[in-house]
């Protein structure tokens, strides 16, 4: 059995944004005690928001980092993390495209 190419990688929605100058939640990493290739590295933090922006779930964007939704609540509430928060919120709020947008 072959494994299937995962295409959340590439976001198109996100893309097209800032292709189109708009801009995603700025915000800095919550620092980590220990760097782990397998946690919450600052690229997988932006990773994350950048999908929460796209799609207006914790659900989908933690599976879009293949992190746990658990491991994100647990982050968002360790100290250090104001910036990560306001950015969550910034990109849960965020006006996601109606149906008829993503169609074209």
């Amino acid at each position: 059995m072959t494994r299937r190419a995962d295409n959340r990688e590439e976001r198109l929605p996100v893309q097209q944004v800032i292709a189109r100058g708009g801009e995603l939640p700025d915000f800095t990493p919550v620092p980590r005690q220990c760097e782990r290739h397998d946690g919450w590295t600052e690229d997988r933090q932006r990773r994350f928001i950048e999908a929460l922006a796209d799609t207006g779930s914790v659900h989908a964007a933690c599976k879009a980092v293949n992190m746990s939704q658990a491991g994100a609540y647990h982050l968002r509430r360790q100290p250090g993390a104001e910036s990560f928060r306001a950015a969550w919120q910034a990109a849960i709020e965020k006006p996601q495209p109606g149906p008829s947008a993503r169609r074209r």
